[in-house]
């Protein structure tokens, strides 16, 4: 009889015509409940001369990765953590051969292969519980689920699919089950003497039955409930066996229903504590951002110019949008320039137009950036990288509200809200005298100050889990992703954050839909502090971030599990260069 090795372990008999490895309770060969090992992770079909494996979720033999693939004696087989040896042993004569017919093979092959395919555990429950009433060739089935407040049909089929017809159920055959625990086949109601007087037994004619119990993780949670009211039947022992494997697989499934429907929950809380933490496109939750929120309503409004600062790739020109979507202007124009990607001798002709003839090359009139967004809103990017003698007739077109062209003797009235964003110190520049101090001033009416993400805290977990449903609802991050996530300094800030995010998901395992700190490039340990102090100082930011990152940024808990008073988690995050916000 083959069968599978675990090195240095027990080997374990393959005697089912289907077996079922994984860390579910319903498998055949139950494995550790760890990271990489699914509950159904890979099935074995039998054929009679060795046997078929059939992945669900990521599987190596010998090094490669498979979906299907017929194994030979010594195949070594990867999942997660664990290693199995498959070994083909010349199957037994006798009572202990355990062989299946073609029929029930071809049944079993059809629904593995469906399992395969991704189907829904919701479809694949019906599915299975069509192939049970095939194979039993029973006129009635259902999948019972043990509830609180009684049996519920959690599937139906045969002639149970109408749901208007009368739910054919003995209930001496479901309790006698759920009190043994054990399957139960009654070949012939009629000779059996706890059967043949039952009332449920008597009403729905039954001439055969069978019942199987449904384990969901090492708890009876349903049965499997099959009916036949044919004079002629075809229940038997071999049929139970076969049955027995598709019982085990219903288990698995309701499981994973449980489980995808536990996932959509929280995905609908998660989905509205992430509409609480944004503002149209803007995603945060840290005070910084909470505050830059605050200010967006304020002002926007209002006509008044706004200067708005940040590092490069902290999201500028969504504040500006977003400014510009809530203004009484959100039907015109949003014209957005960026300053420093536009060579000088161009940028004058860019924003304010020119007329034919001004210079060569301006074979017609051009209108400018700023006329197209006349009665709209005007981006100036990266402001602190405009030339000095532009700066001067900016200024001008603030001062006077219009705007001449290069070569043109007239003026065109111009009605736009002036919107400037910069990376640089602009104070700093207005000191030195690369910045205009009146052009500062005209366009720092108000200002919006954005921090970068290394400050942002817990931030850098949620932009990143939005970012990945923007890819699919069923991306996550591994605990070592998250951990990676909240100790890299972002030097980018979010358009980094972003990058390595599309990068992940095109390098990250497609079968598992997980991120690790590996896809996002983050694996690789920071360089170490200088001194002792700094040492020190790292590695309590390091604990701090890693133990958040376990609790999902609960800082309560954080502080129980670190034995440390709350406001010293809050106290120590708000340091210079720690790295998150209080």
């Amino acid at each position: 009889m083959p069968f599978l090795q675990i090195p240095d372990g027990e080997a374990h008999e393959l005697f089912r015509p289907l077996s079922v490895i994984g860390s579910g309770a319903g498998c055949d060969l139950r494995l550790p409940e760890v990271s990489g090992i699914a509950a159904g992770h890979f099935q074995l079909l039998s054929d009679g001369n060795g046997h078929r494996l059939l992945a669900r979720a990521t599987t190596r033999v010998n090094g490669a990765k498979v979906k299907e693939v017929m194994l030979s004696d010594g195949d070594r087989i990867d999942i997660g953590p664990v290693q199995l040896i498959y070994c083909a042993v010349a199957p037994t004569s006798g009572a202990e051969a355990r062989p299946a017919d073609g029929d029930h093979l071809a049944a079993l092959l059809q629904f593995a292969r469906l399992v395969q395919q991704g189907t829904g555990p919701t479809e694949l429950l019906s599915a299975l519980l069509d192939q049970c009433v095939a194979v039993a060739e029973a006129d009635s089935g259902y999948i019972v689920l043990l509830d609180e407040d009684g049996p519920m049909i959690a599937a139906r089929t045969g002639k149970a699919s109408n749901a208007s017809e009368p739910v054919l159920l003995s209930d001496t055959l479901l309790k006698e089950v759920e009190g043994r625990r054990q399957p139960l086949l009654v070949a012939d109601v009629m000779d059996n003497t706890l059967f043949a007087t039952a009332q449920s037994v008597i009403d729905l004619r039954l001439r055969a039955a069978i019942c199987l119990p449904l384990w969901v993780e090492g708890t009876l949670r349903g049965l499997v409930h099959l009916g036949c009211s044919k004079a002629v039947h075809r229940f038997d022992t071999t049929t139970l066996q076969v049955l027995e494997v598709f019982s085990g697989q219903a288990g698995i499934l309701v499981a994973l229903a449980e489980r995808l429907e536990s996932l959509e929950a929280e995905r609908a809380v998660l989905s509205k504590r992430l509409e609480a933490t944004r503002s149209g496109r803007i995603i945060g939750s840290c005070a910084a951002m909470t505050a830059v929120f605050e200010r967006i309503d304020r002002i926007a409004s209002s006509n008044a110019p706004v200067l708005i600062l940040g590092e490069t790739g902290t999201g500028k020109e969504l504040v500006a949008l977003e400014l510009h979507e809530r203004s009484p202007r959100r039907g015109r124009p949003f014209v957005a320039l960026n300053c420093g990607a536009i060579p000088g001798e161009l940028l004058e002709s860019e924003l304010f137009g020119h007329r034919k003839g001004a210079f060569t090359g301006a074979v017609r009139d051009r209108k400018g950036r700023l006329l197209e967004a006349d009665g709209g809103t005007v981006l100036l990017d990266e402001i602190g990288e405009m030339p000095l003698h532009l700066q001067v007739k900016l200024l001008r077109v603030l001062q006077e509200g219009m705007v001449t062209p290069v070569g043109g003797d007239r003026s065109t009235p111009l009605d736009v809200r002036f919107l400037a964003a910069t990376h640089v110190d602009i104070e700093e520049a207005v000191a030195s005298g690369s910045f205009r101090e009146d052009l500062y001033y005209r366009l720092r009416v108000v200002d919006v100050e954005l921090p970068p993400l290394r400050d942002r805290g817990d931030d850098v977990l949620v932009l990143g889990r939005a970012m990945l449903s923007e890819i699919g609802d069923d991306w996550s991050f591994s605990p070592e992703a998250q951990v990676a996530l909240l100790r890299h300094a972002w030097p980018g800030n979010v358009r980094e954050l972003r990058n390595r995010i599309q990068r992940a998901a095109l390098m990250a395992d497609r079968s598992s839909k997980l991120i690790d700190a590996s896809d996002l490039g983050l694996a690789e340990a920071d360089t170490g502090p200088a001194t002792l102090a700094a040492a020190v100082e790292a590695f309590k930011n390091q604990l701090i971030r890693e133990t958040l990152a376990r609790v999902s940024g609960n800082r309560s808990e954080a502080a129980r599990l670190l034995d440390i008073d709350p406001r010293t988690i809050y106290r120590h995050l708000n340091r210079p260069n720690s790295g998150q916000e209080p």
